[in-house]
């Protein structure tokens, strides 16, 4: 089994289970990292805030496509990976990125999330502040059971 890390400024390395690798780079161009995920060790993600995505194949990185803002990656198998921008989340299914689906609960709250996992496609939990914007509504806690599709639930976490 091999894990990989990757640093805020685009470095990263894999580790074999007893030794990591000399640091490499995502990418020629500079890459602030917000979020990586792997599904196998020869299927990882890897989100930047402004927008650029990569793909890890075990042995070299590669582009995956642009999406701005993104903060969060997911990765269940190498055809499903969930990622978030602000209140947004988009689907990879192993070739593209899928159309945004904005992440509202019942009451029409915007779900601003600061975290993510998924345990298998379709089935993921985001947690993060609750809103509704352009309303003197407080922020509150929320955690949005997500199902990829445009149905989502929310209790208020506290």
């Amino acid at each position: 089994n091999e894990c990989v890390a990757a640093a805020s400024d685009g470095r990263f390395a894999t580790f074999d289970g007893a030794h990591w690798s000399t640091p490499g780079t995502l990418s020629t161009h500079p890459v602030t990292v917000t979020g990586l995920s792997c599904a196998t060790a020869t299927m990882c993600m890897a989100v930047s805030r402004f927008g650029a995505t990569f793909r890890y194949d075990g042995t070299e990185w590669t582009s995956a496509g642009g999406l701005q803002g993104l903060s969060q990656i997911s990765c269940t198998t190498d055809t499903f990976c969930v990622a978030l921008a602000y209140a947004d989340s988009y689907v990879y299914d192993g070739t593209s990125w899928g159309a945004p689906t904005t992440i509202r609960d019942d009451d029409n709250n915007y779900l601003f999330p600061q975290t993510l996992t998924c345990n298998a496609p379709y089935e993921c939990m985001a947690i993060g502040i609750g809103t509704r914007i352009g309303y003197d509504n407080p922020p509150r806690s929320l955690a949005e059971d997500y199902s990829g599709h445009e149905t989502a639930t929310s209790t208020e976490a506290n």
